[in-house]
């Protein structure tokens, strides 16, 4: 008996058929596929010496690493599937945090829009004044959060036009449960060219604590604004010159619907000036500062003590530093710096080296159903 006749006692002629046309229908068109492991890293030691007044001194050591596979299924979109490790050396854990990588990437390269895992290396500039998450300025970031919290997840908005540089993200850090509030930090960081080396820059940044599904804990708002002035370009025999100025103000609403603790408003005035060249950077920050307060910036810049208690004067910090960046190979970047800082009449100084790997482990193709 044939194998037809078999399946038609069995299933009925109907099932006959439709085998018959799945078996008989053309295989799916295949396109290669563009693929590639990479990984980044980076491997940090800062140390600060500071006297507590506001902010205490800390050593941190340690690194993180991002290993992914990038598939490129069109020039306009990638998909990237990896895992982020984090270790901090003296922790009782060999890797403090070991974490998914799910990117999907769509975009030119003027212009790409990200959900998922977002990239901690994008952008990054040199100096360590600089080195903040999406590059906010320290009184909204304070720097080691580059460290510390280096993986992000959410959405993100990256422009890379001839007159316009932005990034705007939403980076999602703890859901609401009953045990705490929903946590996520949002931003905008951005600078328009106004003509010649003239630019108009801007900053905005908010934390939020809430969510409406448990409510353990304070509903919190700290939002910050930072509109600036930047010249910007060489100068002389400099690579590079800078003299940036932003006005700002902040909103710290420690608890929403608490009566007894209104929101605290502050302003303040950013300047700093900077010059590199041949691999050389020199930077200069001046401060001033009134009942300014944001929930993830650098306390040195803020009018809070270290114990909690306002500081309701005006608040004065400097800084003076020099950084120096290398190229050893292909892909590795390190930075050395240094500085000295005034913080109202006490004194402080901070040195820290900074690496960065960026390879390419292997490239291929592989076939996928178009």
């Amino acid at each position: 008996m044939r194998a037809h006749q078999i399946l038609s006692r069995l299933a009925g002629p109907s099932a006959v058929m439709a085998v018959v046309a799945l078996l008989s229908a053309p295989c799916p068109a295949t396109a290669q596929v563009p693929v590639s492991l990479q990984l980044d890293g980076a491997f940090y030691g800062d140390n600060t010496e500071f006297d507590g007044t506001f902010r205490s001194g800390e050593t941190i050591l340690g690194a993180f690493q991002r290993l992914f596979v990038e598939f490129r299924p069109g020039g306009n979109a990638a998909v990237r599937f990896g895992l982020f490790a984090q270790e901090r050396a003296g922790s009782s854990s060999p890797v403090d945090h070991a974490l998914p990588i799910v990117t999907l990437d769509l975009g030119s390269p003027h212009q790409r829009f990200i959900v998922g895992t977002l990239d901690p290396n994008s952008p990054r500039s040199f100096g360590p004044d600089r080195t903040t998450p999406h590059g906010l300025l320290p009184p909204l970031a304070v720097e080691t959060l580059w460290f510390t919290r280096a993986y992000e997840a959410g959405i993100e908005w990256l422009v890379n036009a001839d007159r316009i540089r932005q990034d705007a993200w939403l980076d999602y850090q703890l859901e609401n449960t009953a045990e705490h509030r929903e946590k996520l930090d949002a931003g905008v960081v951005g600078r328009a060219r106004i003509g010649g080396p003239v630019y108009a820059g801007y900053q905005f940044h908010i934390v939020h604590h809430g969510g409406q599904q448990y409510a353990t804990g304070p509903v919190s708002d700290s939002l910050g604004f930072a509109p600036s002035l930047v010249v910007e370009g060489p100068l002389g025999g400099l690579d590079l010159a800078s003299a940036e100025v932003f006005v700002l103000a902040a909103f710290d609403r420690p608890d929403r619907f608490a009566a007894t603790n209104p929101t605290l408003e502050g302003h303040a005035v950013f300047v700093r000036l900077a010059a590199e060249t041949r691999g050389w950077r020199g930077h200069l920050i001046a401060w001033r500062g009134h009942d300014f307060n944001h929930e993830d910036g650098d306390p040195n810049y803020l009018s809070r003590f270290s114990n909690g208690t306002l500081d309701h004067g005006t608040r004065e910090y400097s800084e003076v530093g020099i950084a120096r960046l290398m190229r050893p190979a292909p892909g590795l970047e390190f930075e050395a710096s240094f500085r000295v800082h005034r913080i109202d009449s006490d004194y402080g100084y901070s040195y820290r080296l900074l690496g960065t790997v960026h390879l390419a482990l292997w490239h291929g193709t592989i076939s996928a159903a178009r």
